[in-house]
């Protein structure tokens, strides 16, 4: 009997032990590669399996040694083990934090809370060596990531270069791609076209784009990437090709410390502004057309001006255009933008002001969009009741001008030398007049009127708006419609009118 006790406790006692891991918190960290090239980045993964519903709380992950903690993700899945004839769930909750670090370093022991215990991850060391492939004036081909500035403000932007440099004597396959970083924390814009050169013993291919920085901070730009092909001309494959060997190469990263701008600055750069209108003096309801240019060196992409609002004038305007390029190594934009600007008296456009932040000389500056004053001829009929109220004082009156003549009444037939016969043959030549005039309409092509767009039915209307009161009420609806709002367009209307003043 006492050894089948002692048997029993033996049993039980190994059975604990085989259940115990099913009971208790597991903990475990690892890398995704224990050795990376420098400019690269590395996934540290925590993995916890715990039952299902047990608290957990992870340490402070934004900061893993002096590594830069670029992101980290976190998912949830439940496995379902069997031992014993029993059934056992667990919750696994893995941890994926991206890191970039700087140079080798021993990320140190993270601690993770399930419950009330305390549990402890290991130390893992990371090597951060060179680029594998030599970097030196005779390497076979190289990835280089250049910017034109190391700092800049929020709004300012930076002109990014990505060069691939392959070396005369190595034949490029078509296949070589190239692939971007993310520019996370940048409005990025890639220039067109693509440069290609020579230069020294090399073939360089570049891709620019323009950075526009939109919070400040410190940011890192992750290492481009390309995937380069080699192929061997010396021997073909069983499909009549040349081999190709693919090489995976990455450029060096880029940080970039963004600072703040002024709050009053709407714009950064170096700019001037041109602003003119067409016509000083014009007649009643017609246009006069103001346009504003902003230039220089900085971007204007997302720069809007605040409309106008003039009391008794009413204002048409497009949407601004954005021209961009290149100038000695800075991005150059020119924005413009037209007003069309119609009443039916005097009126004043006002001065306008726009502040900007100049990052060379580290000022506020003022662009100034000076005041017009438009003169608007008034209608005759009221210059002539201008000129009756001027005399006011003197009355002239029409009876002792104009003479009254007797009025004589005569019928057709009191008419001498007007026979019948004459009546009657102009009667028969209208009738034939219009008959003819009735058939040629019928087969005369009807002339049909397509509109494209609402902007062509502007342009056309448009210098019709101070002669017709229908064409202005047209338009002013065309221009609502165009700024999104919810306008019913007579299209029988709109036809009708575009037919009247056709080219």
């Amino acid at each position: 009997m006492l050894n089948r006790g002692k048997t029993l406790s033996v049993y039980l006692w190994a059975l604990w032990l085989v259940s115990l891991p099913l009971l208790a918190a597991n903990v475990s960290a690892s890398l995704s590669a224990n050795e990376v090239e420098k400019g690269s980045t590395v996934d540290l993964v925590i993995r916890v399996d715990r039952l299902p519903g047990e608290k957990i709380a992870f340490p402070d992950l934004h900061k893993i040694g002096d590594a830069k903690v670029l992101s980290h993700r976190e998912e949830h899945k439940f496995t379902v083990s069997i031992v014993n004839n029993k059934k056992h769930i667990n919750e696994t909750t893995i941890v994926t934090v991206t890191l970039l670090p700087g140079h080798s370093m021993t990320i140190p022991p993270l601690t993770v809370r399930v419950n009330d215990q305390s549990y402890q991850t290991v130390p893992l060391h990371l090597e951060v060596v060179k680029s594998k492939l030599p970097a030196t004036v005779d390497a076979p081909f190289k990835l280089l990531m250049q910017s034109d500035k190391s700092k800049a403000h929020v709004g300012e932007p930076i002109v990014l270069t990505l060069s691939l440099m392959v070396r005369s004597d190595v034949d490029l396959s078509p296949k070589t791609s190239l692939a971007p970083p993310p520019f996370d924390g940048f409005d990025a814009t890639q220039l067109p076209g693509q440069r290609s050169y020579h230069k020294g013993n090399y073939t360089v291919q570049e891709l620019r784009y323009v950075l526009i920085p939109q919070h400040e901070g410190s940011f890192t730009i992750l290492p481009a990437a390309a995937h380069v092909g080699v192929m061997d001309r010396t021997r073909f494959t069983f499909f009549l090709t040349y081999p190709t060997k693919f090489y995976d190469i990455k450029s060096q990263a880029i940080d970039i410390t963004v600072l703040p701008k002024p709050k009053e600055a709407e714009l950064v750069g170096k700019f001037k502004v041109d602003a003119k209108i067409d016509k000083s003096v014009i007649e009643a309801n017609e246009a006069s057309n103001l346009t504003i240019t902003i230039e220089g060196e900085g971007d204007l992409e997302s720069f809007e001006l605040p409309d106008y609002r003039i009391d008794g004038v009413t204002i048409y305007s497009d949407d601004a255009s954005v021209h961009k390029e290149l100038r000695g190594g800075k991005l150059y934009s020119v924005w413009t933008k037209k007003y069309a600007m119609i009443a039916s008296r005097d009126f004043k456009i006002p001065e306008r002001s726009i502040k900007v932040f100049n990052p060379d000389t580290q000022k506020l500056e003022t662009l100034t969009i000076p005041s017009f004053e438009v003169h608007v001829k008034a209608p005759a009929a009221a210059q002539a009741n201008g000129a009756a109220e001027k005399g006011a004082g003197i009355v002239h009156s029409a009876r002792e001008t104009v003479k009254r003549e007797p009025v004589v009444k005569e019928t057709i037939a009191e008419r001498r030398g007007v026979a019948w016969y004459r009546l009657f043959a102009v009667l028969l030549l209208g009738m034939a007049l219009g008959a003819f005039l009735t058939t040629l309409r019928k087969r005369m092509p009807k002339l049909r009127f397509e509109l494209k767009d609402s902007d062509e039915a502007l342009r056309l209307l448009m210098p019709h708006v101070s002669k017709d009161a229908e064409v202005e009420a047209m338009v002013r609806k065309l221009m609502a419609k165009k700024r999104g709002e919810k306008v019913e367009i007579d299209k029988k209307a709109l036809k009708a009118l575009l037919m009247r003043y056709r080219v």
